[in-house]
């Protein structure tokens, strides 16, 4: 699990209930990975109540202080000296759509743990770490010792807290986020370094399979959104080398991969993919590149 998938899942579409009841009612795939730095912890009584680990430091206190902007603005966040707040009433503080109930709950027994909050039997009061997160009555900005990758997407988050807001009110849906060019999950993954290493790899192995072979090597890449990796693979090899298939669900970020790849000299195809693979699809390709697919198959 990437950092910044770590910090913007945690922010925004980590109510798993929502984002499977969109999955499943609209049959949209979010992209998030599934493998989230959190652990669920099944009660048959009360159900599962997920939890966040601490995860990377920096990135935690990036959160933390993202989330105390968005109560903030919410009206919801417990301040020193208040009496206890109870759940249902911080959900009528905030106007909190019932389907995001279990997110807000969320965020608030992670800021439990963080310290910036605690739990007591009558409800959520501040916690001994508050003033480190909230000074003067408003959330103190985050670290800037995040990196430039992980700057862009509080920065991007911090733009969007109004649409936070909108999402946690029931006003707006989540799934717009999924077309942002900073929070888009692909362009999460396309900024961290580890990715452009795992990429140039690849690409060497690519280029080591040419050598076998008497004719362009046949790739296809499944899931491959707008063709951000896509430009990144090609930019390794010539034109001669390979024929590239990119695969995808979203005729919409088909059409931007289509755009994006528009100036390479490759030969590359673009395809709609579904559940039903098509039969000249079957037994085509050399390598199968699975981008970030994995848990949708």
């Amino acid at each position: 699990t990437t950092n910044n998938h770590q910090l913007t899942t945690a922010l925004i579409l980590h109510d798993t209930g929502t984002v499977n009841g969109f999955e499943l009612e609209h049959g949209f795939d979010t992209g998030f990975d599934t493998g989230f730095d959190a652990e669920f912890d099944a009660d048959e009584d009360s159900g599962n109540t997920p939890r966040i680990a601490a995860g990377d430091p920096l990135a935690s206190s990036a959160a933390e202080a993202l989330l105390a902007d968005v109560l903030t603005m919410a009206g919801g966040l417990p301040r020193p000296g208040q009496e206890p707040r109870a759940l249902v009433e911080l959900v009528s503080a905030t106007g909190t759509a019932e389907p995001m109930v279990a997110l807000l709950s969320l965020w608030l027994d992670w800021l439990c743990e963080r310290g910036v909050l605690r739990r007591e039997p009558g409800g959520f009061v501040s916690g001994p770490r508050f003033a480190e997160v909230v000074a003067g009555g408003e959330p103190v900005p985050a670290q800037t010792a995040l990196g430039p990758a992980r700057q862009a997407v509080v920065a991007r988050l911090r733009q969007r807290l109004t649409d936070l807001l909108a999402i946690l009110r029931g006003q707006q849906d989540p799934v717009g986020l999924l077309d942002d060019p900073v929070l888009a999950p692909e362009a999460l993954v396309d900024s961290q370094p580890e990715v452009a290493c795992a990429l140039d790899c690849l690409v060497a192995e690519l280029a080591g399979a040419t050598t076998t072979m008497s004719r362009p090597l046949r790739v296809a890449e499944l899931g491959g959104r707008s063709g951000l990796t896509a430009v990144r693979l090609l930019a390794g090899l010539h034109p001669d080398q390979i024929e590239y298939t990119l695969l995808d669900e979203s005729p919409a970020l088909l059409a931007t991969a289509a755009e994006r790849l528009t100036g390479l000299p490759h030969a590359v195809r673009l395809r709609r993919f579904s559940a039903a693979i098509d039969a000249d699809l079957v037994h085509r390709f050399d390598i199968v590149i699975a981008n970030n697919s994995l848990h949708r198959l």
